[in-house]
């Protein structure tokens, strides 16, 4: 619990692969908070889903087990920590990709 210590713990952004799956964990981990956990997410999945449709990545499954072969990041697959770090290196290529495109937008 020391680790929620502030207001500023309930703003977050939550992004998971398969935000369903990973949500019930993480629902049923902070059940003990008396506030409402306020938070916006993020499904890689999806966004996996759009960076394949308009070719940015050439994959036809998005599991995280793909996606780490395709960017040739280490993955222990199944392993809570081990999916974390793979999803966060996942996410930075994602990042990558979607830079310029984001910049133009702003121009």
């Amino acid at each position: 619990h020391k680790y929620i210590e502030n207001k500023y713990a309930y703003e977050v952004i939550m992004v998971c692969h398969n935000y369903p799956f990973d949500s019930s964990f993480l629902f049923r981990e902070f059940t003990w908070l008396k506030e409402v956990l306020s938070y916006r997410s993020i499904d890689t999945i999806g966004v996996a889903l759009v960076l394949a449709s308009v070719g940015l990545i050439q994959l036809e499954q998005v599991k995280l087990e793909k996606l780490t072969e395709y960017f040739g990041i280490e993955h222990d697959a199944h392993d809570a920590m081990g999916d974390c770090e793979a999803l966060l290196e996942v996410w930075k290529r994602f990042d990558q990709l979607l830079a310029p495109a984001c910049a133009a937008l702003h121009e």
